[in-house]
């Protein structure tokens, strides 16, 4: 199982630049006493592709939704939890950019958590693929 520092230098490698926004922002994510708060953390990887994504930029995005759908699936517990609700909630909750520019990009893993989530909260995240079991 991956755990949450394996998540970290695997997320880093698919996705240039969410090293450096990391390290710009740890005030965000580091509390006082050292601890991580990894949930703010991965927040701030969503807002980094949100960023990238509005201005175009898809750069690795293949890459980096392959990575999500790793720690969806080979992930440890805590691992799932912070790539579900620090990465793909934060996705689903933004309003500047739509579904369809990057819900196509989700493994099934992934759009099987998002489609929950839909179902939880009675929205439709438009894009969403659909899997045939």
């Amino acid at each position: 199982m991956i755990n949450k520092e394996e998540m970290i230098k695997l997320l880093c490698k698919s996705y240039p630049g969410f090293r450096d926004r990391m390290v710009s922002r740890a005030s965000d994510w580091m509390s006082e006493d050292g601890s991580i708060l990894y949930i703010i953390l991965i927040g701030s990887l969503s807002a980094l592709v949100l960023e990238r994504f509005t201005e175009g930029n898809y750069d690795n995005s293949d890459e980096l939704f392959v990575s999500v759908e790793v720690l969806l699936e080979n992930g440890d517990a805590q691992v799932r939890d912070i790539i579900a609700t620090g990465f793909l909630e934060n996705m689903q909750n933004q309003t500047e950019l739509p579904g369809k520019y990057w819900a196509p990009l989700l493994g099934r893993h992934a759009t099987e958590f998002c489609r929950g989530m839909d179902e939880f909260h009675g929205v439709k995240t438009e894009g969403l693929r659909c899997y045939n079991a």
